[in-house]
């Protein structure tokens, strides 16, 4: 039986981002719903300039948006950027009448701005986006615990060995505070496919690593097996820089560190089996991750796993590979 359609009049803009850094994939625009019935979206549009430019995104045919649904848009998707200081959108129908409107104005970073009720008139600044769940999820504690405290402090990304030197590759991740935190669910969603399984912890200060293979590491690194995450990740870390991603457990598609390493921080790191180590792992910021005096070479070959690297050597300046004393 085919099901019954409620009206496009019935979808609002719910909540928008448009001065993202890395808490999400790039600005967004979330719809909602508020019909009992699904909505057929195909021809509806968004635009941030409805005068002269009405058509910038159209829904496919086939589009549609469920009952009480949440819709997530990405930048990706809806194809035009998003000015966090002063922009407009614009939700139409197919005849090109206004459905909904919202202006975006001086949003702080990394937060998005939604409707306090979903659907509804008021709204607020969020300092988490919730992107595809309702804005009046709360956060649950222990969420906030793993974007305050849960950090990534090294990545072995071109080990040197003289066959498959990729299996040696690793990602070291620290608990910097004191508390314990529960890991079940976080997951990489780009760069590499992992997801820590149910009942996976890391106490205060303690190191965990994510390896590409279990035995391989296991006989570089005989001292730090006992820091192994279960199983092993899989894809691999791109010698020229890869772009990470680690994020919160679904349906919270919220990151926790998202940047991009590039082969140019460290000759060392770079062809010469070092990794690359945080040089104050308890103070950087996630989102000083994509900033490569965020990061040096470790301070022996093959890397540090699984335990502080508190030595330091890092690459001149001129990027000859000469070892120079490294503060952090």
């Amino acid at each position: 039986t085919a099901a019954t359609l409620g009206a496009a009049s019935a979808v609002r803009i719910n909540e928008w981002a448009g001065n993202i850094g890395f808490r999400v994939d790039h600005d967004f625009i979330e719809l909602f719903n508020s019909a009992a019935q699904p909505v057929a979206l195909g021809g509806v549009r968004l635009t941030d300039d409805a005068t002269n430019y009405p058509s910038r995104f159209a829904f496919p045919a086939l589009s549609f948006i469920a009952a009480g649904g949440f819709l997530p848009l990405y930048g990706e998707d809806f194809s035009f950027g998003l000015d966090g200081d002063f922009d407009f959108i614009f939700l139409l129908g197919t005849n090109g009448a206004a459905i909904d409107q919202v202006d975006l104005v001086s949003q702080p970073a990394d937060r998005s701005t939604a409707r306090t009720t979903d659907g509804g008139i008021a709204w607020t600044d969020l300092a988490v986006p919730t992107p595809g769940i309702s804005n009046a999820t709360a956060l649950p504690a222990a969420y906030a615990a793993l974007l305050a405290n849960l950090r990534i402090t090294e990545l072995m990304y071109q080990p040197a060995a003289p066959i498959s030197a990729g299996d040696f590759e690793y990602l070291e991740l620290q608990n910097i505070g004191t508390a314990l935190l529960n890991l079940s669910g976080v997951r990489f969603t780009n760069g590499l496919d992992y997801t820590f399984p149910a009942g996976t912890t890391l106490a205060g200060g303690a190191f965990l690593v994510v390896a590409k293979n279990r035995t391989a590491f296991a006989s570089r690194y005989p001292s730090a097996v006992a820091t192994l995450a279960p199983g092993a990740f899989t894809g691999a870390l791109d010698n020229n820089g890869e772009n990470l991603a680690l994020t919160l457990p679904a349906p919270w598609n919220v990151h926790i560190a998202k940047f991009r390493y590039e082969s140019t921080w460290s000759a060392l790191a770079s062809g010469s089996g070092y990794s690359l180590v945080a040089r104050s792992p308890s103070t950087a910021l996630p989102q000083s991750y994509d900033q490569r005096t965020t990061w040096r070479a470790a301070s022996a070959v093959n890397g540090n796993p699984g335990a502080a690297d508190t030595g330091g050597l890092s690459v001149a300046a001129n990027q000859t590979g000469t070892l120079t004393p490294a503060a952090g």
